[in-house]
């Protein structure tokens, strides 16, 4: 095991970058050498904005800080998936009452109202437990981005990832208790913590140039890449030449 030169935090030997800072490791013998800084008090202290640095191994990679507040990208995420259950609900029913014979302009107009009011429900609930989240965690996202010539990953930084799991965690537990489904639908969507994307498989991608976003869609698996304006074009060019079947937007 070595130490990072930057945080201190332990590393495997063939580790190229730091998991909980994203400084490169460097050699083994610089690692021991450098004296270890103390590590940030919180994410904005990160080095943020790294450029994409292409490593001994082949990969790319960066740490970019989203700004939870600034760049709500994970809230319309969010909202989009809540969005979209709750009009699959609501065709469910219509057709089970239209099936019955029981599905009038009356009943339509009532039951199209309900499910209005639970969509808002779930959309209040959803910003307000983002919101919290992101103060838990200082306002800010950070992310280690890997990529080579065949996919890539999006990595939140370990430390941030171990109390993203343990809020996770007691979401998912309080929902079931309370049998309230948003809030463990939103513990289960933030335990996530790695997402990885194979270039072969994407279908889709959508440049978000305002928002330093790059979404990369599989049918199955979504992905969203974060990084700095100037290396904006850079990364989305090697994403694009490397999706054979993908449609480009933005």
């Amino acid at each position: 095991m070595r130490l990072c030169a930057r945080c201190g935090a332990s590393l495997p030997d063939d580790a190229a970058f730091c998991g909980t800072c994203g400084q490169a490791a460097g050699s083994s013998g610089a690692a021991r050498e450098q004296p270890a800084p103390q590590p940030p008090a919180a994410a904005r202290d990160l080095s943020a904005g790294s450029r994409p640095t292409l490593c001994a191994d082949g990969k790319y990679r960066w740490v970019y800080e989203l700004s939870m507040f600034r760049n709500p990208i994970i809230l319309f995420v969010i909202w989009r998936i809540f969005g979209a259950v709750s009009v699959g609900i609501w065709l469910f029913v219509m057709a089970l009452e239209a099936s019955d014979g029981d599905l009038d302009m009356r009943n339509g107009i009532i039951l199209t109202g309900t499910f209005l009011l639970f969509l808002v429900g779930m959309l209040v609930l959803s910003t307000v437990a983002y919101l919290v989240y992101a103060l838990i965690m200082g306002g800010s996202y950070c992310v280690l981005f890997e990529m080579d010539e065949h996919g890539v990953v999006h990595r939140q930084l370990a430390r941030q990832a171990k109390k993203a799991e343990a809020l996770a965690a007691i979401n998912v537990l309080v929902g079931m208790a309370t049998a309230n489904a948003t809030q463990a639908g939103i513990g289960i969507l933030s335990a996530k913590s790695e997402l990885a994307s194979t270039f072969a498989k994407v279908r889709s991608i959508r440049a978000l140039r305002r928002r330093n976003t790059i979404k990369v869609n599989e049918p199955f698996a979504k992905n969203q890449i974060y990084c700095e304006d100037a290396d904006f074009d850079f990364v989305l060019d090697h994403i694009a030449q490397r999706c054979p079947h993908a449609k480009i937007r933005g």
